[in-house]
């Protein structure tokens, strides 16, 4: 009987040493890509290159020669948003009218 717990224990401790293993395994896979996803971040440009806040609309240029244009010059336009269809104020800052991307 004492052989058998020993033969139990020895399979208990094997099987300790491998999840060991398996979990260090686990955590420098996650570090690596901890390190990876900070490698990256730091190559994407921490503010938009062109911003609405630093750039203004320019609808009047783009509309030039073609259909709506005089709609565009008159003020005869709206932004809308496109997730929910409702219009946006252009009395609204644009700040908070406006999100990166």
């Amino acid at each position: 009987m004492s052989g058998m717990l020993l033969a139990n224990l020895s399979r208990v401790g094997d099987l300790c040493t491998q999840i060991k293993t398996v979990v260090t395994k686990i955590l420098f896979v996650n570090v690596a890509t901890y390190k990876a996803v900070l490698a990256l971040q730091n190559l994407l440009p921490s503010h938009l290159e062109r911003s609405l806040i630093n750039e203004p609309f320019v609808l009047e240029t783009r509309f030039r020669g073609i259909q709506g244009y005089e709609k565009v010059v008159n003020g005869h336009w709206t932004l809308q948003d496109h997730a929910t269809g409702r219009d946006i104020s252009r009395h609204s800052h644009r700040e908070g009218a406006f999100l990166p991307g």
